[in-house]
């Protein structure tokens, strides 16, 4: 009977405190690191990076960051940044906009070019 009380004290005392998973983006794509490794060299965000992988959520706060002073940034700049702030939209609790959209509400999106299928939704 303990073994029980003690399980269900864990399991509901786990619930109280659980917290969502930092998702890292691998370093194998090196392309983000190097873009946002050059908006910190050029003084658009500041991080540090000697503590990589960074986290998808963290990457996203900081193009978000560089967003708010994108006038200052060259052409090239720009087009990428636009190109990761769309890649990472997820992370900023919106659906990507792409060309081709077969289906689209207010939560779910589906494209056929790429062919992909995102839901938002606030539990996830």
């Amino acid at each position: 009977m303990k073994k029980l009380l003690y399980v269900i004290f864990i399991f509901f005392a786990g619930n109280f405190y659980s917290f969502t998973q930092d998702i890292p983006q691998h370093i194998s794509y090196t392309r983000i690191y190097d873009f946002v490794d050059e908006l910190a060299n050029d003084g658009f965000i500041e991080i540090s990076s000697v503590v990589k992988p960074y986290s998808r959520s963290l990457i996203s706060e900081k193009l978000t960051e560089a967003k708010q002073r994108e006038s200052e940034l060259n052409n090239r700049q720009r087009q990428e940044l636009e190109f990761f702030i769309e890649e990472f939209s997820l992370e900023q609790s919106r659906l990507p906009n792409h060309y081709y959209p077969a289906y689209v509400t207010s939560k779910t999106k589906l494209d056929l070019v790429p062919p992909i299928f995102h839901y938002n939704d606030s539990n996830f």
